[in-house]
């Protein structure tokens, strides 16, 4: 047995911009992404075959699910797990590369909230399949690798890359690499979640359409710390979620949150339901979540 452990980072939207559906019912989207120190812990035991030569099996995957404080627990079946399917597929596109395995177990301790607009699940099963293609000698952007993301999830893929990245086509097709940035930032999610499939369908209701001067800022950037914070999901999300609205109007009124062309740089991040702000320090962004843990929310500063 093998024993590895790997860290799966959350992830904020400093821009979406949803527009057109395509035919084959998704959106376009262009999205610049950015991966954030709060993390899931993964830890993934491989166990080879052991005897003799046996016929080619699949091994058997297991999962042990943790939760920190504050977290809950996802009441999800085996094999709908992200980190579990992220498994499984490759072992059925990796069957005869790699050398026989009994099984596989994977723990996964949760730090970063379900259904919140952070990438939890989808950073889980990136996770894995950066533990298993190191493993196996395997190219983590090989074209095996990341149909397997693909199959799994548009922010899968992002998360095999990390750091600041700007997708296309449907926000899953890699564009560009950015610097990445180091600025304090503060979450607020509150109890309840949103949809993203109804937040789609709120945005196909309504008419949402970012500023010109933003999305050229977003489109031209070579370093995250210089867009300008826009998304245009969030209007269609605050109508299904109020409390989305709440949160938002309570952060513009903190002290110590950044400002970006004259605005409070504060966004929901992708479909929600966690809101970002960017703060000017650590002690303010340690202030402002302990101020909105008091309020009944869930919170956290991290960078």
């Amino acid at each position: 047995m093998k024993k590895f452990t790997c860290s799966a980072p959350a992830k904020v939207n400093l821009f979406l911009e949803i527009s057109q559906k395509r035919a084959d019912g998704y959106h376009e989207a262009y999205s610049i992404m950015h991966t954030l120190a709060l993390h899931d812990e993964i830890e993934v035991d491989i166990y080879d075959s052991a005897g003799e030569q046996q016929p080619i099996v699949l091994p058997t995957i297991e999962i042990e699910l943790h939760c920190a404080d504050g977290i809950e627990t996802l009441d999800v079946a085996l094999q709908e797990n992200s980190a579990y399917r992220a498994a499984a597929l490759f072992f059925e596109c990796f069957t005869h590369q790699i050398p026989d395995i009994s099984h596989v177990h994977i723990t996964i301790t949760k730090y970063i909230p379900h259904q919140a607009g952070l990438g939890g699940g989808s950073s889980d099963a990136a996770a894995v399949l950066k533990v298993l293609c190191s493993y196996f000698n395997i190219d983590l952007l090989s074209d095996g690798v990341l149909k397997i993301a693909y199959t799994l999830g548009a922010d899968v893929a992002f998360f095999l890359y990390g750091g600041a990245v700007a997708l296309g086509n449907r926000g899953d097709a890699f564009e560009r690499r950015l610097t990445s940035t180091y600025q304090p930032i503060v979450l607020v999610k509150p109890q309840g979640g949103v949809s993203t499939a109804a937040a789609y369908n709120a945005f196909d209701s309504g008419s949402y359409e970012i500023d010109a001067y933003r999305a050229a800022c977003a489109r031209a950037a070579t370093e995250a710390q210089n867009i300008l914070l826009a998304n245009n999901l969030a209007p269609a999300s605050e109508v299904l979620l109020g409390e989305l609205r709440d949160i938002r109007l309570w952060l513009e009124n903190q002290v110590g949150i950044v400002m970006q062309d004259k605005k409070p740089a504060i966004l929901l991040s992708g479909s929600g339901s966690t809101t970002f702000a960017l703060c000017d320090s650590k002690e303010s962004a340690s202030r402002i979540a302990c101020d909105a843990q008091t309020r009944g929310w869930w919170a956290c500063a991290t960078f």
